[in-house]
């Protein structure tokens, strides 16, 4: 079984939930993560490559464009620009879609290695889609 997601672009993104494998045409697709408790923090990412096997994707960390704030939340776009160390994620069966797991660099995260594990959803391009945080000294 083979389901497939269309991007704002018309492009077809095939995934196997039975394989978790995804292919490359999901090379562009930016992806995010949330976490956090009495603050809301998101980490936005695009992945860059996809694996032969299609069980992993590598993927680096892009900046935010802030669309819209007001008291206590902030609306973001991922903006093309990346930065940091590429890092490898694994696909995932997400039930509606693929889920990208694994450990990314994260300045916060194991003081040994610098990385944070976490789950990255697929974002959505459609028009005025955004991912909420809670702002910058705005948390409990």
């Amino acid at each position: 079984m083979t389901d497939s997601q269309e991007t704002d672009a018309g492009d077809n993104l095939h995934y196997d939930p039975e394989e978790e494998t995804v292919t490359d045409a999901w090379k562009g697709v930016f992806i995010y993560t949330s976490w956090g408790y009495g603050q809301t923090n998101t980490e936005l990412a695009r992945i860059i490559d996809v694996s032969d096997t299609g069980k992993t994707v590598v993927a680096q960390m892009v900046t935010a464009e802030r669309v819209s704030a007001d008291r206590g939340s902030e609306s973001l776009r991922p903006s093309a620009q990346t930065y940091g160390d590429k890092f490898r994620l694994h696909v995932r069966n997400g039930g509606d879609g693929p889920l990208f797991r694994g450990s990314y660099p994260y300045i916060n995260g194991d003081k040994e290695k610098g990385t944070r594990r976490d789950t990255f959803l697929v974002f959505s391009n459609e028009e005025g889609k955004t991912v909420h945080q809670t702002p910058p000294n705005q948390g409990h």
